[in-house]
């Protein structure tokens, strides 16, 4: 596949496939001017990515109240995973 290609399946622009693939996270061939990413390669990459969402979130800490001077943090998980704080 090409970077166009992959990029359009990571939802990412094609500068940041060629960033990965500078980066050594994503396997490339060069044939000439243009790179090609082998579908067993990506699916490496994805996987790897994955992994690393799992292992992040298993190291993350409770979500709960701690008070401090007068108030309260609040942490409250949205519907997107994402934590968000409010100060009561």
């Amino acid at each position: 596949m090409t970077s166009e290609q992959v990029a359009k399946i990571l939802q990412v622009h094609p500068f940041t496939v060629l960033k990965l693939i500078k980066s050594k996270r994503l396997q490339a061939i060069k044939i000439g001017r243009m790179y090609r990413i082998k579908e067993a390669d990506l699916e490496n990459f994805t996987e790897s990515l994955s992994q690393k969402v799992e292992d992040t979130s298993a190291k993350r800490k409770p979500t709960g109240v701690a008070k401090t001077e007068g108030s309260a943090l609040r942490i409250i998980k949205s519907s997107s995973g994402r934590d968000h704080f409010v100060i009561e």
